[in-house]
């Protein structure tokens, strides 16, 4: 799976799902300023696919709250 980004005019917040060292999957959330270097990120460990999805969904839920605009891959 590709990244997932949304943005709003000064921010970003990009989710990339990935397998771990032991082969579990595992979600990477990056965010922060378009106008920065710094910026935060987390990892959400996940046990299957069904945890994976939840998990994005309930982050594009939230970022929709904030007023993200999804942008899709380029």
């Amino acid at each position: 799976m590709s990244a997932l980004r949304w943005e709003t005019p000064s921010r970003f917040y990009r989710v990339t799902v990935q397998k771990d060292l032991f082969g579990g999957l595992s979600v990477l959330c990056v965010w922060g300023s378009k106008r920065s270097r710094h910026g935060r990120s987390k990892l959400i460990p996940c046990s299957d696919i069904k945890e994976v999805r939840l998990a994005v969904r309930q982050i594009a839920r939230i970022r929709r709250q904030h007023r993200y605009e999804f942008c899709p891959s380029k």
